[in-house]
């Protein structure tokens, strides 16, 4: 065999082994998701929140309006399960544009609470988490029966006396 085709068939099959290593290496080092859904909602925002945090949380309230439960998955920190308990709030999602309220942990920023205030008054809080520790692009909600097990705190209705 010529020397050229040696080196050519050499380098090919190195190639072909680094690329099989590098994707079982990235495989290995991942821990989740590296990218967030983004979504077209109306939200107003209060608190330290970064675009891809506030497009998540408009994703999550897209979903909820909509009862749309692949939606809730998607922006789920886990596989979630979601029940009719997480879509309790679908009504209040539709009431009109909310105000979400981000609160980071000051201790990680790994983790951020989310009020969401509907514009009926109802509110609820929502537990936002760094689901790959390796992107600060995979914030996911701890939402769905298999993601957390105190989900979405229950709506608390403002009482409209004085």
């Amino acid at each position: 065999m010529r020397p050229t085709i040696k080196i050519v068939m050499s380098a090919t099959a190195g190639a072909a082994v680094m690329v099989a290593g590098g994707i079982t290496l990235k495989s290995e080092l991942s821990d989740g998701p590296d990218t967030v859904p983004s979504c077209s909602w109306p939200l107003a925002v209060s608190g330290k929140a970064t675009p891809v945090q506030t497009g998540l949380v408009k994703c999550y309230l897209r979903a909820l309006a909509e009862r749309d439960e692949a939606g809730l998955s998607a922006v789920a920190d886990q596989s979630a399960r979601v029940t009719d308990a997480d879509l309790r709030l679908s009504a209040d999602a539709r009431s009109g544009t909310p105000r979400a309220s981000f609160t980071p942990d000051p201790v990680t920023g790994a983790s951020v609470t989310v009020r969401i205030t509907f514009a009926n008054g109802v509110t609820t809080n929502v537990d936002m988490v760094l689901a790959n520790p390796a992107s600060w692009h995979s914030w996911r909600l701890m939402i769905g029966s298999s993601a957390s097990d105190h989900g979405p705190a229950p709506a608390a209705r403002r009482d409209p006396s004085p």
